[in-house]
């Protein structure tokens, strides 16, 4: 049967049996790879539906069972789809790294033009803090940040973010930002310590502007994608349970 997908890209599943030295391990790796095959086929089949929440979180689990460089393909796509920029970047990445040879390798070309593309369209913060005294604390996100990442570009995901600032564990300054793909934002923070039994005032002001607009492409037959992350579900096969093929903007079922 052949089933429609829409194409923006190639991401095929290959996992391959693991290796075991012991009849224990074997058991225990059959298992975990019966876990991961049935989340896998979840993560697949809410893809095809476009659920691309429910294919993250499958993707995720699965990877968390058997992180094979395969499913961590696909749960690159599943963060791009989802707004999770920054980390499908970083999963492309690990991807690149890992699979270096191997049937995975034949999709490396198409892994680097996808990171290409998630990496244009995330947008990113660059922060400054005036006043900070030494053990200040400066966090975006519930995330610390190191003195030299102050003035630096940050990548963040689209939507809502927070940076904090606290002083010997009190906060005593905030600013709020959203921001859209593509977006450069500066944010541009002043501290003062707080007055001996007041609470600490929230502060800080952003300042920044879009530097580059909503993609416009233009031309006969131009085309805007979001990325090259397509989930390709593939045949079952006696030797390989996750072997399949692509072509002509379908998936081959047999």
């Amino acid at each position: 049967m052949w089933y429609p997908v829409r194409v923006r890209g190639l991401i095929a599943l290959a996992l391959a049996a693991s290796t075991t030295v012991t009849a224990a391990a074997q058991e225990r790796s059959e298992s975990a790879d019966a876990a991961a095959r049935q989340l896998w086929e979840d993560g697949v089949a809410a893809a095809q539906e476009q659920r691309w929440e429910d294919a993250f979180r499958a993707f995720q689990r699965a990877y968390a069972v058997s992180p094979r460089m395969s499913i961590l393909l696909n749960l690159a796509a599943a963060q791009a789809e989802t707004g999770r920029l920054v980390g499908a970047a970083e999963s492309y990445r690990r991807f690149l790294a890992g699979a270096q040879s191997g049937p995975e390798a034949r999709y490396r070309e198409t892994a680097q033009e996808a990171l290409a593309e998630i990496e244009a369209r995330t947008p990113a913060l660059v922060i400054a803090v005036d006043g900070l005294a030494p053990g200040d604390e400066v966090v975006l996100d519930d995330a610390a940040l190191s003195a030299g990442a102050l003035g630096l570009e940050l990548p963040v995901d689209p939507g809502a973010h927070r940076v904090l600032v606290r002083r010997d564990g009190t906060p005593v300054a905030h600013a709020d930002v959203t921001v859209a793909e593509r977006e450069r934002r500066e944010v541009t923070m002043s501290v003062e310590a707080p007055m001996a039994g007041e609470e600490a005032p929230a502060r800080g002001e952003e300042d920044g502007s879009l530097l580059s607009s909503p993609w416009l492409w233009t031309g006969v037959g131009a085309i805007v994608v979001a990325a090259l992350v397509v989930i390709v579900a593939v045949a079952a096969a006696p030797d390989d349970p996750f072997v399949g093929n692509f072509g002509g903007g379908t998936v081959t079922f047999e």
